[in-house]
């Protein structure tokens, strides 16, 4: 199957790519859950909880974020894609 149909079908989705092969983001992984973990340490639960709640509305601005980042860069892409075709057809007429 070619790139475009499975990427239209849905089995390229790059917001579920696996990044613990990456060695810089397991580190910073692990310094966030250390870090986590020492700052809950004596916290009371209801402080620990409204923690989870600021975590997750966090979360979830960067998931948008994230999204509307990659639609920028395919945008872009597609237009520099474009520009190239472009500018090879300006150079055929000049020949």
């Amino acid at each position: 199957m070619d790139f475009l149909k499975e990427f239209y079908s849905g089995k390229i989705r790059p917001a579920d790519a696996n990044l613990y092969y990456n060695p810089e983001y397991k580190k910073a992984e692990r310094e966030f859950s250390d870090l986590y973990s020492d700052f809950i340490n004596g916290m009371p639960q209801e402080r620990i909880e409204q923690l989870g709640e600021l975590l997750e509305a966090n979360n979830h601005i960067s998931s948008i974020a994230e999204e509307e980042n990659f639609n920028f860069g395919f945008s872009l892409g597609v237009q520099m894609v474009y520009s190239c075709f472009n500018c090879t057809k300006k150079h055929k007429a000049m020949n």
